[in-house]
């Protein structure tokens, strides 16, 4: 039972989560003027860094950043820096996050480039150009997750095991009509691997949710009111997958 308590407490107690799916990009710099970049050029007179944006790419984050508007943040993220040697001292200060220009999908929706220079001044994107604001992803995390921001996300304390419901959800809505079911049978068979002899346990033997609450995630694998650990294992592994290989982000979540 020790293994398995903190499991269950992390999933049923209430706290503030915010998801985080973070795309990092690798920019070219441009350092010189030449013919198919003077536009830009002319506009920043210096060496600034450029990423080309996919359109088939940009459209399923901005779908995605539209489903998940209340459990998750969707952004571009693209470093201020090109060599190792700041790569590797930035890392070590813990500060490639300060040191990475944040921006969102929806914002460079029908343009084909987009342009920047550094973490806080407003980039420009192409072929229209357009001056777009960055997003101060720190602080933007900080003001949801103490609810400092209540016109964005929904910041109201919920079960971990609800956050992961309402991202599962939101990613049905996203890719609704492509495939039968997001849960695929590798998904259990990896939660049920990970989780060994535990997978058939109750997820929630206190009754700590609400019959909503059990209801939902119970739905997932047709377990009604008496989910697993199973279940909730799943959830997380489907996410990460799906994330993973059809969105190419990273997933990371915050509480408070």
């Amino acid at each position: 039972m020790e293994s398995l308590y903190p499991s269950q407490i992390s999933a049923v107690l209430p706290r503030r989560y915010v998801s985080s799916l973070i795309q990092c990009k690798v920019p070219f710099e441009v350092t010189r003027r030449h013919s198919p970049n003077h536009e830009a050029w002319d506009h920043w007179g210096s060496a600034y860094y450029k990423l080309d944006i996919k359109t088939h790419q940009n459209e399923a984050l901005v779908n995605t950043e539209k489903n998940l508007a209340g459990s998750a943040l969707v952004r571009y993220a693209a470093p201020c820096f090109s060599t190792f040697v700041e790569s590797d001292a930035f890392y070590a200060r813990g500060a490639i996050a300060q040191r990475s220009h944040f921006q969102s999908p929806s914002r460079l929706a029908n343009h084909g480039m987009y342009t920047y220079t550094s973490p806080l001044r407003p980039g420009r994107a192409f072929s229209d150009p357009e001056d777009i604001d960055p997003i101060l992803f720190l602080g933007e995390m900080n003001h949801h997750l103490w609810g400092r921001d209540p016109d964005r996300l929904v910041t109201e304390p919920i079960p971990f095991v609800t956050h992961l419901h309402n991202l599962f959800l939101g990613l049905r809505l996203v890719f609704e009509g492509q495939e039968d079911s997001l849960i695929t049978p590798q998904d259990v068979m990896t939660s049920e691997l990970a989780l060994g002899q535990l997978a058939d346990l109750p997820l929630d033997p206190l009754q700590a949710l609400t019959q909503r609450e059990v209801e939902g995630v119970g739905s997932i694998l047709n377990e009604g009111l008496y989910p697993t650990l199973r279940t909730y294992a799943t959830l997380i592994f489907c996410i990460q997958r799906i994330v993973r290989d059809d969105l190419n982000c990273q997933w990371r979540v915050f509480y408070s």
